[in-house]
């Protein structure tokens, strides 16, 4: 690849509409979104979400934000090498996703095969430590609730022999963790984004595309937060699953293109937090049942807390979906227009 080349548009335009496409050696001239998707109107940013900008340069601020989160990364992997504490788990876990989501953005805005290719690469990695990350917050809850139910202390036991097999193996992945060719290729998206054309025209077509997956992201949260029911808690999963990737995305594009600053993201991560403690105490119920199972003479004695923890899940399910609109107000400051939930409803009849 030459590194000094340049994103161009693609020569045939889809509905009136131009794209920003990577050097043919990144990318294919595959157009994100048509018209009938997002609205008669949809090649205008702001007849898709009112508080969209067009940066001066939204190519160079792209380039930037992707080294910020590469460097987030890399630290995070380095500290996670260093001292494979539950602490640096989870920021390495956090900063691989918040990489992986700019990646695949980036694979929508520019259609780039490699791009895509990157956000694969880092959700392999992301499974490797997902269940060490589960196992833990699962001991540090039930230690938490030890004192009013000593009869946990078995549960830990078993946890912490499950963790403890289970670090040797994730430190080992950790360790062997190679990042030169996702290095390679993070430079090689941030040279050929900052050699984006200087141009109005160049300018307004990268805005679009951005605004368009963005308006996709947003309009499969709607469809899932529209599916979310006590009868189904896994409908609450789901939408929480699409949340992260909605908010992460949002972080990468603000302020130059949402205008949103750290107040108005801060809820972004309220919303997400709360349909997380549900996830939590799903994964929860389902060890303690697994482990009852295998082990009966202790279910008897686990009776109580595992009526605690049903409980504790029915009011999480309750807040969860009290608070299900909330999505709405969170999202509120984007401006999202009504197109793109109806966009979201069509889907749900689909």
């Amino acid at each position: 690849m030459n590194p000094s080349a340049n994103l161009n548009l693609d020569a045939s335009h889809s509905h009136g509409k131009s794209f920003v496409l990577l050097p043919r050696s990144l990318s294919q001239a595959i157009p994100l979104a048509r018209s009938a998707q997002l609205g008669p109107q949809a090649s205008d940013p702001a007849c898709v979400i009112s508080s969209w900008r067009t940066p001066a340069d939204g190519a160079a601020f792209l380039a930037e934000s992707l080294r910020n989160r590469w460097t987030v990364y890399r630290r995070q992997l380095r500290s996670c090498r260093n001292n494979f504490s539950p602490r640096a788990v989870h920021r390495l876990r956090v900063a691989t996703r918040r990489l992986m989501t700019f990646y695949a953005m980036l694979g929508q805005v520019t259609r780039s095969p490699r791009a895509a290719k990157a956000a694969r690469k880092l959700k392999r990695r992301l499974k490797t430590l997902g269940k060490l990350r589960d196992l833990q917050v699962q001991i540090l809850f039930l230690e938490e609730q030890s004192e009013q139910f000593p009869y946990v202390a078995c549960l830990i036991e078993f946890l912490n022999k499950q963790e403890r097999h289970l670090k040797k193996s994730s430190v080992r992945d950790v360790r062997r963790c190679k990042t030169r060719k996702l290095k390679k290729w993070t430079a090689d998206f941030c040279r050929a984004l900052e050699s984006n054309p200087k141009t109005t025209e160049h300018h307004e077509a990268l805005s679009a595309n951005a605004c368009h997956a963005l308006a996709t992201a947003f309009a499969e949260v709607a469809s899932r937060r529209e599916k979310m029911s006590a009868a189904h808690p896994r409908s609450i999963h789901d939408t929480r699953v699409a949340f992260k990737h909605l908010r992460y995305m949002v972080e990468s594009l603000s302020p130059a293109f949402t205008g949103l600053h750290q107040n108005e993201l801060r809820r972004f991560g309220v919303y997400q937090t709360r349909l997380g403690a549900l996830q939590d105490l799903e994964v929860l119920l389902a060890t303690l049942n697994s482990f009852s199972a295998q082990h009966p003479e202790a279910a008897a004695h686990l009776h109580s807390f595992s009526k605690f923890l049903y409980e504790r899940r029915a009011r999480a399910i309750d807040a969860c979906l009290t608070h299900a609109d909330d999505l709405y107000r969170v999202c509120a400051p984007l401006g999202f227009s009504p197109e793109v939930h109806v966009h979201a409803a069509a889907g749900d009849r689909s």
